[in-house]
């Protein structure tokens, strides 16, 4: 550490970032697993992490495609004379104008977190990282839709810390995956529906429960909540008057332990008549509903 060396031959000067940025909210990291700068041995080691950041079961940094040629990433040293650290500043532009977006960035809001984008020399090898196990980040994000005339329809997102220097990363970016997809398997035996989506459900330790919606011989809906955290759902095909038709949906609704007060619920999707002795689907005895929450 302290030591200094010649810089004669520089190295990756094409300017520029890449077109996509990566984030992960603090809490998704495991204890200990935001990862630092190792042990000192070779010029450069401390300002290069190449661990692997850890997270906890089902986390992993989420990934922004951003607008191209409107990303960069600024340091300026800043403060007293002999006591600076470096502000380290990510601009990114998130296009477009949808629900899922504005929520995920409701969601980021005043949370810290940790970013990376990667150098746009893709083989140098490295991300830029702002925030650390110390000193996260925060990110402020603007709107805006442009003009008929011109502009863009975006976020535009600076992510801000501030560090003693311009932090490298070059370890692993394990994704998070989408929420929270399942598919429904269910079949029909005699006169009862069985509905089994738990070994579909990509992460998290959840609770869950089906609700099945149909409509009866006045075309009245009706729905039937079956039973909480039920390893296996069933209901008596005696409801399923009037579906010849109509056929019928159902909702599955997730939340976590943790997070109690949020809970995920499909849309009333992969609806399938009913005919005598089965469903309509190519299959005597057997059905599957793509559901996404």
């Amino acid at each position: 550490m302290g030591e200094l060396i010649n810089l004669k031959k520089p190295r990756n000067t094409n300017s520029g970032v890449a077109d996509k940025v990566l984030i992960a909210l603090v809490e998704w990291f495991a204890e200990g697993g935001i990862k630092s700068p190792g042990p000192y041995v070779n010029f450069g080691d401390a300002v290069v992490i190449n661990e692997d950041h850890e997270f906890l079961p089902g986390k992993g940094f989420i990934e922004c495609s951003l607008a191209p040629e409107k990303n960069f990433y600024n340091a300026k040293s800043s403060g007293e004379i002999g006591f600076q650290k470096f502000e380290n500043n990510l601009t990114v532009v998130i296009p477009g104008s949808y629900d899922q977006e504005h929520d995920t960035i409701k969601e980021l809001l005043n949370k810290p977190v940790i970013a990376l984008i990667q150098d746009s020399t893709c083989f140098a090898g490295f991300f830029y990282q702002v925030g650390s196990e110390c000193v996260y980040a925060y990110i402020s994000p603007s709107f805006s839709t442009g003009t008929t005339k011109e502009g863009q329809k975006a976020y535009t997102v600076e992510i801000l810390n501030r560090a003693k220097s311009v932090l490298l990363y070059k370890g692993g970016t394990p994704a998070t995956p989408d929420p929270l997809i399942a598919i429904i398997n269910g079949s029909i035996e005699g006169s009862t529906v069985s509905l089994d989506a738990l070994d579909s459900i990509i992460y998290g330790a959840v609770h869950y429960k089906y609700t099945v919606y149909y409509r009866d011989d006045a075309d009245v809906l009706q729905t039937v909540e079956l039973p909480e955290d039920a390893d296996t759902a069933e209901f008596d095909t005696s409801i399923l008057v009037g579906w010849n038709a109509a056929g019928f949906a159902v909702k599955l609704s997730i939340w976590n332990d943790w997070d109690s007060d949020e809970t995920h619920t499909s849309d009333s999707t992969g609806q399938r008549p009913y005919v005598a002795g089965g469903f309509d689907n190519g299959f005597d005895d057997g059905f599957d509903f793509n559901i996404n929450i």
